[in-house]
């Protein structure tokens, strides 16, 4: 019976040790992976309070975290998440802890330091975020060779989406912010003389293929940037309402787009009923998401429907490449995938299930392609320019 005792609390000293986070001389520097270094707890009662997480035989009834990452939302209840830094080496330990993801409802945060709450969330004025960052980031300060609890409440909401968990020391905390800031820049950057480059196309030629596209690519932009928190941060900082507002306005908007760029560029050659053509299903599936994502009961079924109508609109768009004249495909194909390619950033926060890498891995993605496709419209557009220079000369 005593070595049972014996082994039991073995084990139980191992997988404590292995929960902590411990700062050493090595990592002091570096981004610290979060995996199997946190508890998790789903609150079935939505009832608990700081009190209750504090007591010490509350980590009896939490989860050890296998990831770095946590599925919220969706009909979940509230989420406590209980973590342990210990700071072991000579020096004061400065750092960020930070939930990377920007629409997380409420964020209540408390440690055991100094005792001190926290609130933050989507519902909160931006400028109350730390370092003006569009993450929910907390700083953590440790003196030499101690320790603290950390105590991070997500609240119940609707809206399912995967939250990654990081500690990062103060000098990678900054490099990783240049890093995003530069890359987003870029991004946006190049898209704005795509932008330009499609209305000059179109005010040479009078041409709706161009117009629609030029509408599409304006309104997938302005809703990356709203979950990118751009607009929240510039427009309507201190207003969650009217940032909400804004969001129930691009939404429909933006499917409205798609719907007329598909009109202008693939006309329904080979359906007889109009009714079933896949432009129409299009804006069927349109007008599904944009309802069920104003009720608040209809979250799930709204990504659920976005997921889907990124699919049929890929499928269609190849089938109509396929099926229609050449003459203007590269352009189609061009603007489907920079479409495309917004949507996946805009909702690249419920779109994975698992982590394949940092989130910015997916803004490094797009810049990539994004850069690939503007070099071939400034290709195609100089092109054009030329021979058209050329005739005017030989006139």
């Amino acid at each position: 019976m005593k070595k049972l005792a014996l082994i039991v609390l073995t084990i139980m000293s191992i997988l404590s040790t292995k929960a902590n986070v411990t700062i050493t001389e090595s990592n002091y520097d570096a981004q610290i992976d979060l995996a199997e270094h946190f508890f998790v707890y789903e609150d079935l009662t939505n009832s608990l309070d700081i009190s209750d997480v504090t007591d010490e035989d509350f980590l009896k009834s939490c989860t050890q975290s296998p990831t770095n990452e946590i599925l919220i939302g969706g009909g979940q209840n509230n989420i406590w998440i209980v973590l342990t830094i210990e700071n072991k080496t000579e020096k004061r330990y400065t750092g960020y802890l930070t939930l990377d993801n920007p629409l997380i409802s409420e964020v209540i945060f408390y440690n055991n330091i100094d005792s001190t709450t926290f609130n933050t969330g989507m519902f909160y004025p931006f400028p109350q975020r730390h370092g003006d960052s569009k993450y929910y980031t907390f700083r953590i300060n440790l003196d030499p060779k101690q320790k603290g609890s950390y105590y991070i409440k997500l609240t119940k909401q609707h809206t399912a989406c995967r939250v990654i968990m990081r500690l990062t020391s103060q000098a990678a905390y900054a490099a990783t912010r240049n890093s995003q800031q530069r890359t987003n820049g870029f991004l946006y950057g190049i898209i704005i003389v795509v932008l330009i480059i499609t209305l000059l196309n179109y005010l040479s030629d009078h041409n709706q293929t161009f117009i629609s596209n030029a509408f599409l690519l304006a309104f997938s932009a302005a809703l990356t940037l709203w979950y990118d928190l751009t607009i929240y941060k510039i427009l309507v900082p201190d207003s969650p309402s009217n940032n909400i507002l804004v969001f129930h306005l691009l939404l429909p908007a933006t499917f409205a787009a798609f719907a007329y760029f598909a009109k202008c560029n693939f006309p329904p050659q080979k359906f007889k009923n109009r009714y079933l053509t896949p432009s129409a299903i299009i804006s069927y599936v349109s007008f599904a998401v944009i309802v069920t994502n104003m009720l608040a009961t209809g979250r799930m079924l709204a990504i659920t429907l976005i997921r889907s109508y990124i699919v049929i609109v890929a499928v269609y768009f190849i089938f109509c490449l396929i099926t229609t004249d050449k003459q203007n495909n590269f352009f189609r194909f061009r603007a489907t995938v920079s479409a495309l390619i917004l949507f996946e950033l805009a909702f690249k926060n419920f779109f994975y299930a698992s982590s394949i890498g940092p989130l910015h891995t997916d803004e490094h993605f797009a810049l990539a392609a994004t850069i690939t496709i503007a070099g071939f419209q400034l290709y195609m557009f100089g092109r054009k320019y030329i021979m058209t220079r050329s005739e005017y000369l030989e006139d």
